[in-house]
């Protein structure tokens, strides 16, 4: 007979996608409230195709979750629980250090002291954080490019292409000429939805170069914007040549910026198309 300790991962990482799955399932059978104060749904709707991508994604998920405890160094979803105290310790430890040396900076944020030290990586940082509010503010409506420049502090008739599409191939993102920098600005928002977060669980290694793998999911997403997005780049760069191309993002559209990177600089998948500006 097996030692009993042997089923548990594999409980675990069962029951844990069983728990998403419920939660999902329930929250695609709610519709959508545009505001807190609309009267309640008088019934429920099902939407079978969703549900489908949904169990489908989940699968997925199902079989990488053990892969992630492991990586992290943990047994189960419960063992990772019980060290989450610890971790926010931690946390709190780096903020007071960052506190008292500026240039601990680069471990938790820019904070006030480091502002002009780190300029840039402040500008990045706000960027970032102003791409949530902008496509929480225009919601399931029509891109703004107005609202996006005022957000972002950049002149009229910045913006260059905007994509509010939120699913597992693609994130919300945006790009915009910085004259002021001479750059080319493509910035990815975070994990908001619960696709993105599903997404964030798609994280079994994918190979993408020789000795070289990296998260599935946000792989994926950077190789499909880049796809998207290669056009319009290069019709910009061709018009306006010496501009820099600038990847930012925060939470998972953190991952895809690195990603996205890594795939332009390498000339990889669709990163090739873009390899031209690797040294910019």
């Amino acid at each position: 007979m097996a030692p009993i300790a042997s089923s548990r991962p594999q409980r675990s990482r069962w029951y844990s996608a069983l728990a998403v799955a419920f939660l999902l399932a329930a929250a695609t059978a709610l519709p959508a409230r545009a505001a807190l104060d609309d009267p309640p749904p008088t019934s429920l709707t099902w939407d079978p195709q969703n549900f489908i991508n949904i169990v489908q994604s989940l699968l997925q998920v199902g079989d990488t979750l053990q892969q992630v405890y492991e990586e992290l160094g943990y047994t189960d979803f419960q063992e990772l629980l019980s060290s989450l105290p610890r971790l926010l310790v931690n946390a709190v430890i780096l903020e007071v250090q960052q506190s008292m040396d500026p240039g601990l900076g680069f471990l938790t944020g820019p904070c006030t002291q480091d502002r002009e030290k780190l300029k840039g990586i402040y500008q990045d940082w706000v960027y970032a954080m102003n791409t949530y509010a902008y496509f929480d503010a225009i919601g399931d409506g029509d891109v703004n490019p107005e609202l996006l420049e005022q957000q972002m502090d950049l002149p009229r008739n910045s913006a260059l292409l905007i994509s509010a599409v939120d699913n597992l191939s693609t994130i919300p993102y945006w790009i915009a000429a910085d004259h002021a920098n001479k750059r080319i600005l493509c910035v990815f928002r975070g994990s908001v939805t619960k696709t993105d977060w599903l997404l964030d669980f798609v994280a079994q290694t994918r190979v993408i170069a020789p000795g070289v793998g990296a998260h599935d999911g946000m792989t994926r997403v950077a190789d499909n914007i880049l796809s998207e997005v290669a056009d319009t780049i290069l019709a910009f760069v061709s018009t306006n040549p010496g501009y820099a191309l600038h990847f930012g993002g925060h939470s998972l559209g953190a991952g895809v910026c690195a990603l996205a990177s890594y795939l332009v600089k390498e000339g990889r998948l669709s990163g090739a198309k873009l390899s031209s500006l690797a040294g910019s």
